[in-house]
């Protein structure tokens, strides 16, 4: 009696990671930025001046510390590439090992996915930037 192939325990755990990548990247999207941008060094000098003159500072660099700041938008994309190839590596290594076929699958659909849609949102978004000041500038009668 042939039992078929061995249920894959690699092809699971990396489709399981796989969901959970695209699952962040996708509430990501959905949610919005979850860390407010700071505002530049320029916009709080001109709204404390209220002048258009930009002056140029001088630092002294003999004395400089800078904090490491971490941003929690850019940890989450990098953590979702990361799952996302941990999930392509299990699936593959399910294939090498001749495990069942459909998970491994699954876990590179979920692993590839996770990564493709966060870039093809960002050329998208970009995309849709340019569009808009192309309009802009085309009803301003600067083209």
């Amino acid at each position: 009696m042939d039992k078929g192939s061995p249920i894959g325990t690699l092809g699971l755990i990396g489709t399981i990671l796989g969901l959970f990548a695209i699952s962040i990247a996708i509430s990501h999207f959905i949610f919005g930025p979850i860390q407010i941008p700071q505002t530049s060094h320029i916009k709080e000098t001109l709204k404390q001046n209220h002048t258009i003159a930009i002056q140029i500072p001088v630092y002294d660099t003999t004395d400089v510390t800078e904090k490491a700041v971490i941003n929690l938008d850019e940890t989450l994309m990098s953590l979702v590439i990361g799952i996302g190839l941990i999930a392509i590596i299990l699936g593959v290594i399910s294939f090498i090992k001749h495990e069942d076929w459909r998970p491994g699958v699954l876990a590179l659909i979920l692993g590839s996915g996770a990564i493709a849609f966060q870039f093809t949102v960002a050329m998208l978004l970009m995309t849709l930037g340019v569009v808009i000041i192309i309009g802009l500038l085309i009803s301003l009668g600067l083209t």
